[in-house]
């Protein structure tokens, strides 16, 4: 390995430390050890970590050895905003997602990365223009995270509507949180909306 390759293993490691005590801090019935609630933006915060599982699973569908497959351009592109968004890179995701619409299809998986990057850069309405149609999708199969990422937008929107908007969202998946979610964690959240 060269120095580059051990660079970036450690930094998507202290990455991926950091998201996991964030997670057990945000799988908690969000309250701190003092028995202090957290406030809204530390849960909110807390419980927008990324989880980068989606991008490796992009990167090994979509890596294609030799030069002849006929698609290998749309599937190295998709390989590069994944592997921007795995190293944190927003600005690098938002860019080559909008150059991978202007040279292909529309493709569900480019947009969650959109979306997410846009989330996680603050620009919640541009995220959530890009997560609901995904909701939509027959085929997608993040469909329970970008509902997730969608009720964390609404919330951010601070709004009576968006509230209740999240609201919706999360109580849906806390009749079903799947391995994704903890009933737990999603009642935290709720109890944050409320």
């Amino acid at each position: 390995m060269n120095n580059h390759t051990i660079e970036k293993l450690l930094k998507r490691t202290i990455a991926l430390m950091t998201f996991c005590i964030g997670l057990s801090i945000a799988f908690t019935s969000c309250t701190q050890d003092k028995g202090k609630e957290m406030s809204k933006e530390e849960t909110l915060t807390a419980a927008s970590k990324i989880k980068t599982n989606f991008a490796d699973k992009m990167i090994t569908a979509n890596t294609v050895r030799g030069f002849a497959a006929e698609d290998k351009g749309r599937k190295d592109s998709l390989v590069l905003i994944a592997d921007a968004l795995k190293d944190y890179n927003y600005d690098d995701v938002i860019k080559l997602s909008n150059e991978y619409f202007i040279n292909y299809d529309s493709d569900e998986n480019v947009k969650y990365m959109l979306a997410t990057a846009l989330f996680q850069k603050g620009e919640y309405g541009k995220a959530a223009k890009h997560y609901i149609p995904l909701l939509q999708s027959t085929g997608f199969e993040e469909k329970r995270t970008a509902k997730y990422y969608l009720a964390l937008c609404n919330m951010r929107f601070d709004s009576e509507s968006g509230n209740k908007t999240a609201l919706k969202y999360l109580n849906q998946l806390k009749s079903d949180p799947g391995e994704e979610f903890t009933s737990d964690h999603l009642q935290g959240l709720i109890d944050v909306c409320s």
